[in-house]
């Protein structure tokens, strides 16, 4: 007579694989958003450095910075040496991307997700200064 494995053995090695399953799908699932968070944060960098080197041509072209209630959005307008539409003045997160002169130049301001002042980890502010 052949021993049969028992009904609870074989439902013991399911539960087992399915939660091997989902611990491992949850891993991979931190991973991804992870990743998704540095990919944001990557692009609000490049975003940002894209207006820099527009500001800065746009100083070279008209010998002074745009001020502050001309804005991010004249780099846009369409009459401009480096217009891009492409370029968001929003970033991925909804907020507006800020623009302030300072004595020497500017600052370019994210802040970050939350769209507050300081923070931490996805809620820090970026900012590219000249």
């Amino acid at each position: 007579m052949k021993d049969r494995p028992s009904r609870g053995g074989i439902a013991c090695k399911y539960i087992f694989f399915i939660a091997f399953v989902v611990t491992l799908f949850a891993f991979v699932a931190i991973g991804v958003y992870d990743q998704r968070r540095a990919a944001q944060r990557s692009l609000v960098t490049t975003q940002l450095q894209t207006f820099s080197f527009a500001l800065k041509y746009y100083k070279h072209i008209n010998g002074n910075y745009p001020n502050e209630d001309q804005g991010l959005d004249l780099l846009l307008k369409k009459n401009q040496p480096l217009y891009n539409e492409q370029i968001p003045l929003m970033d991925p997160w909804g907020n507006k991307y800020l623009y302030k002169t300072t004595v020497t130049g500017y600052q370019l301001i994210c802040y970050g997700r939350d769209g507050k002042k300081g923070g931490q980890g996805q809620d820090e502010d970026i900012i590219i200064t000249d």
